[in-house]
């Protein structure tokens, strides 16, 4: 999001990082200084001192405050919609050249091993790639975790030279052999710099597990060490994230979702345009103020429980979205499509596909349901040149690699999705509503400034019952238009990361914030704000009531 922009140093023009075109609107980083150096700095009221990033910058979003501005696009082109192109700004880098001195010695050396070096560089030297993809780490937060408790692995990988990977995943082999691995991505690319990939699931059965990253090449899975294990329901587990008086939740913690739009199905042809069918039915739109009786947006699940504790471990026994209610259901059989798609006719229905290209929106009143966008794109899903309401149930978009938006544009009602490793998992505006959702963002680059959800402007938006426990360093959560976002609900969502958690209109009205968890601040954990939980969210125009913390239930105050 470019409200708290982060100059600094161009990493490269790619398809979705065009070359930067002068602006009005460009401002100076608060942690920098006028020269835009960037320097170690402390969070709120501690001491700790967070590193700068290896290209000089700081490894969170910033606190200070810059106009909106887009960094893409539609789903296939990074043009903005006023026909300018969107950048971050690029700060200036000062090329220091080194001055080799001869002298005498260093050419008798040079003489002296003339043979040696010509024998080498001359001959060439041919070597035998020993491995393509290498694990330089493996991890995860809890080794010993309870029944149903969702933990979070991570393995930090390199390649020999830049690839795609078609699939990847922590592969995990259960207490009985059988393989249950975390949640698989699709079209991962890898380089020659060190990439994370992080993955959360929850284990239902007690016992020993053994773990390790794996890719698909040429149709066949191949497994790199380490492998390690983990224990769920060991006698030494830690209690479950839910550990104050209440009810009891399910094993997955939350009801499983209704189905999507009851429109009948159409098969898209080849092209991309799918056959019109008569318009969905369900996921109702925000209509409305907050205050004046705006829909839930069509959540399914039932409200969660304020007086359960500790949830952060383990979303899904609070009653959070977890990747199980959220995104294509398991065993779903998907018709894969190769390249961009772009829906044409009015009321159209897609259904049970998985793209590997971005959808462009262009009809009136169209759904999508139980598919799978696999990136990278500007945007996997574009409703910008939507008409009436786009509809999205039970989707996964996958931007693959830090860049980009999931799913931006106004009119649409999203629900159950699951959004991952994209700068910005949701770009909402005007009369539209997210639900029972997985929302998570991914910096791709040190000149990024990834959001859970982001909007540029609009009224009438509806975010309820979400997880957006983001990673970081990410800039937030939610962060809105300082001045264009008016008659929003944000409403039973559990928050936490980026440098503050939410970022509420400076000038916004009739805007509600009620009843949301928040992991704490200042934890220095994974999902913890370095700054503080709000910013800008204490002035009149704005509804604040019931927000609370994760770790003991204390008030968060606006």
């Amino acid at each position: 999001m470019h409200r708290y922009g982060l100059p600094g140093d161009s990493q490269g023009t790619t398809p979705l990082r065009p070359a930067a075109v002068p602006r009005q609107d460009h401002h100076i980083d608060p942690r920098h200084g006028q020269d835009g150096v960037a320097h170690f700095w402390a969070s709120g009221d501690d001491t700790t001192r967070y590193p700068t990033t290896g290209h000089g910058h700081s490894a969170y979003g910033t606190p200070g405050r810059s106009r909106i501005r887009r960094h893409a696009a539609d789903g296939r082109t990074p043009q903005r919609r006023d026909g300018r192109r969107g950048e971050h700004r690029r700060g200036s880098r000062t090329a220091w050249r080194k001055r080799w001195l001869l002298v005498p010695v260093a050419a008798l050396a040079a003489a002296l091993t003339g043979g040696i070096a010509l024998a080498a560089t001359g001959n060439g030297i041919h070597f035998g790639v020993a491995s393509p993809v290498t694990v330089q780490a493996l991890g995860m937060d809890f080794s010993n975790a309870a029944v149903g408790q969702t933990v979070t692995a991570g393995a930090k990988v390199v390649a020999e030279r830049a690839t795609t990977l078609s699939d990847v995943a922590l592969a995990v082999k259960g207490p009985d052999g059988t393989r249950v691995d975390f949640p698989h991505a699709h079209g991962w690319r890898l380089g020659t710099s060190q990439k994370v990939f992080i993955r959360s699931k929850a284990f239902n059965r007690a016992g020993t597990y053994t773990y390790w990253f794996a890719y698909k090449k040429n149709g066949r899975w191949i497994g790199l060490n380490p492998r390690r294990t983990f224990t769920v329901g060991g006698p030494s587990t830690p209690t479950p994230g839910a550990t104050t008086p209440g009810a009891t939740p399910s094993a997955s913690g939350s009801a499983a979702p209704t189905a999507g739009p009851t429109s009948p199905g159409a098969t898209p042809s080849a092209s991309g345009s799918a056959t019109p069918t008569a318009g969905p039915t369900t996921a109702p739109s925000p209509t409305g103020s907050p205050t004046g009786g705006v829909s839930s947006g069509g959540s399914t699940s039932p409200s969660t429980n304020p007086s359960l504790r500790g949830c952060v471990s383990n979303p899904g026994s609070c009653g959070y979205p977890t990747t199980d209610t959220a995104g294509v259901p398991a065993g779903t059989a998907l018709t894969v499509i190769n390249g961009g798609y772009t829906v044409t006719s009015n009321g159209a229905v897609v259904e049970g596909k998985e793209i590997h290209g971005c959808i462009d929106v262009r009809a009136t009143n169209v759904t999508i349901r139980n598919t799978r966008i696999i990136g990278p794109c500007a945007y996997g899903v574009s409703t910008y040149s939507a008409g009436g309401k786009t509809v999205l149930d039970r989707v996964e978009i996958n931007c693959t690699d830090g860049h980009g938006t999931g799913l931006a544009g106004p009119n649409f009602a999203a629900h159950a999705v699951y959004i991952h490793d994209c700068e910005n998992a949701l770009e909402i505006n005007a009369n539209s509503s997210v639900v029972d959702s997985v929302l998570s963002a991914r910096e791709g680059s040190t000149t990024a400034h990834g959001d859970g959800i982001q909007s540029q402007d609009g009224n009438n938006v509806v975010i309820r019952h979400n997880t957006l426990l983001e990673i970081n360093p990410v800039t937030s959560a939610i962060i809105t238009n300082p001045t264009l976002n008016n008659g929003w609900l944000i409403e039973d969502n559990f928050m936490g990361g980026g440098a503050y958690t939410l970022y509420c209109p400076e000038q916004g009205t009739n805007f509600v914030v009620r009843n949301n968890r928040f992991v704490p601040a200042k934890l220095g954990s994974l999902y913890s704000a370095a700054y503080g939980l709000t910013d800008a969210c204490g002035h009149a125009g704005i509804t604040w009531t019931g927000n609370y913390r994760d770790s003991d239930g204390s008030a968060v105050a606006p």
